[in-house]
């Protein structure tokens, strides 16, 4: 493993709790990251998916199904996230967190941070020539 705190991470998206198929996932191997280490990950439908939402533009694109969850909503998906095999100081590691509201207090930087967005808003915010 190195000097990292990590073995592996990954982002997915995944259908539901009641039909938990995966959609696809990102792992740290993939996931574009910028100079300061961070990275973008775009979750939405095929049709909705911003033109650079694409690892050449510095995001990685997750797709939700066709029909959503599976079950009520056709707009949702579950986002999971995984860390394996923390080294035991790593204490901002996924599974040090004991309730949802504790996100930010346990993984400080290292919390996800998250938003909506249309796709021109993503278009706008992360500039990237469109025709490579």
């Amino acid at each position: 493993m190195g000097n990292g705190e990590l073995r592996y991470w990954s982002v997915c998206s995944n259908r539901s709790f009641a039909y938990p198929r995966v959609n696809d996932c990102a792992s740290d191997e993939e996931a574009p990251v910028d100079e300061q280490g961070y990275f973008t990950i775009i979750i939405s439908k095929s049709k909705d998916r911003p033109r650079n939402a694409r690892p050449e533009c510095g995001m990685q694109w997750l797709p939700v199904a066709k029909d959503g969850d599976g079950v009520f909503d056709k707009d949702v998906a579950v986002l999971q996230i995984r860390h394996m095999l923390a080294k035991p100081d790593f204490k901002q590691a996924i599974q040090f967190i004991p309730t949802d509201d504790k996100n930010a207090e346990v993984m400080g930087e290292d919390a996800p941070k998250m938003r909506y967005a249309t796709p021109n808003a993503v278009e706008g915010l992360f500039p990237c020539p469109l025709d490579q």
